[in-house]
């Protein structure tokens, strides 16, 4: 839960606020796994594992999730690269909250109302983080 003295003035720092838990998020994941590395315990993989399956869907682009105040900054043509990033790490990794995320980011895409100017940097935050949390739930998943 994210609490404000004020609200962000934009739709860039709307997202800036809102991806950082999903960075945070990937953080925890991958100190879970570097403590299954360094001591083999398959609990510590299995958190890891969780901790990335929920930042995935913390980063579903609807409303009050996260990764709807990021998607909210991107261009409809940076929204449609999210798309494709998504579809081919769903592709890669088979992991199931991906069709989720997609649904959502093609129904935003299609129809929702998105910003003329370019967040390059959001853009980039966003594809790393459904990347690597992808990454995650796969390694993650087939060291258990």
């Amino acid at each position: 839960m994210i609490r404000l003295k004020q609200y962000p003035h934009t739709v860039i720092e709307n997202a800036r606020v809102g991806l950082a838990g999903p960075w945070w998020g990937l953080g925890a994941a991958i100190a879970a796994f570097a403590v299954h590395l360094v001591t083999g315990w398959q609990s510590w993989a299995a958190i890891a594992r969780v901790g990335a399956w929920i930042n995935l869907l913390n980063l579903v682009p609807i409303w009050q999730l996260d990764g709807g105040r990021g998607f909210a900054a991107l261009t409809r043509s940076h929204r449609w690269i999210v798309v494709l990033v998504a579809t081919v790490a769903w592709f890669l990794s088979g992991e199931g909250m991906l069709i989720l995320l997609l649904i959502a980011a093609v129904v935003q895409t299609l129809g929702g109302k998105a910003p003329t100017d370019e967040a390059p940097r959001t853009l980039v935050e966003y594809v790393l983080l459904l990347c690597v949390l992808s990454w995650m739930t796969t390694i993650s998943a087939s060291v258990e």
